[in-house]
C-alpha cells in the first residue's frame, strides 16, 4: 500500500466517523467560515479538522442535491514531520483523526507543498458512501515565506466557483460539479496567486473509490 493510498483511507475513515448517524462529533464539528452562493442554493462551511498538516477542509452542500462535497487541503511538510517522528515501534491501528500511519513515506523530487483532495459524500439510509473525486500534490506555496497564506487563497477561491457554479437546463447540481476542471482550475488560480511565471508541479494520483 503506497502513502498516498493509506492518507487517502484515514481520511475516508474521519469522514465517515464525522458523519456517522451514531457519532455525536458531528454536532460538535466547529464551522470556521461560512460561504453561501449568489442564488443561496448552494453553501460551503469551512470546519474545524485538528490533524497535522490540515490547512483547510470545506464541506460543500446544495439545496438540490443529496450528495455532499468535501475539500481538504493539507501541507505535506507537517505531514512529512509527523510522519518522521513517530515512534518506529508503532504498530496499533491508526487513529481515524490522524492521517499519519507507520510506513508513511514521500520519495517526490519534485517540489510539491499541499495536497488537495475531493470526495463525494452520499447518505443511504443508515450508511455514507465517500467516493473519490481526485486528488492532486502541487506546489501553493512559492517562494512565499507564509507555507499556507496563498494556499489558502487558492483553495477559498476554488470553493467560491463550486458554489457559484451557473445553472445549465436539464443539469443537476451533482452533474455541473462532475464536469468541473479541477486541475486546470487549480493551476489557473496558482498562477493568479503566486505569480505567471509559477510552476505548481501539479501531480494527479489514481486511487480507486472507497465505499463503505
Amino acid at each position: 500500500m503506497n502513502s498516498v493510498t493509506s492518507w487517502l483511507q484515514g481520511l475516508i475513515l474521519w469522514i465517515k466517523t464525522l458523519f456517522s448517524p451514531s457519532s455525536g462529533r458531528k454536532n460538535k464539528t466547529e464551522i470556521v467560515e461560512h460561504l453561501i452562493s449568489g442564488d443561496q442554493l448552494s453553501e460551503a462551511r469551512r470546519i474545524d479538522r485538528s490533524t497535522p498538516g490540515a490547512v483547510h477542509t470545506w464541506y460543500i452542500k446544495h439545496q438540490e442535491s443529496q450528495a455532499q462535497l468535501l475539500i481538504t487541503l493539507d501541507n505535506l511538510a507537517v505531514m512529512r514531520l509527523e510522519v518522521a517522528n513517530m515512534p518506529r515501534s508503532k504498530t496499533k491501528a491508526p487513529d481515524p483523526y490522524s492521517p499519519n500511519y507507520a510506513g508513511l513515506k514521500w520519495k517526490d523530487k519534485m517540489r510539491r507543498t499541499h495536497r488537495l483532495s475531493i470526495q463525494w459524500i452520499v447518505h443511504l439510509q443508515n450508511r455514507n458512501v465517500v467516493s473519490r473525486v481526485g486528488t492532486w500534490d502541487a506546489d501553493l506555496q512559492g517562494n512565499f515565506p507564509d507555507p499556507n497564506a496563498k494556499a489558502e487563497v487558492v483553495i477559498r477561491q476554488m470553493v467560491r466557483e463550486v458554489i457559484d457554479l451557473k445553472p445549465i437546463a436539464g443539469s443537476s447540481w451533482r452533474s455541473r460539479v462532475g464536469t468541473f476542471p479541477w486541475e486546470e482550475i487549480l493551476e489557473e488560480y496558482c498562477r493568479v496567486v503566486l505569480g505567471q511565471k509559477h510552476n505548481p508541479n501539479i501531480k494527479k494520483f489514481r486511487i480507486q473509490d472507497i465505499d463503505d
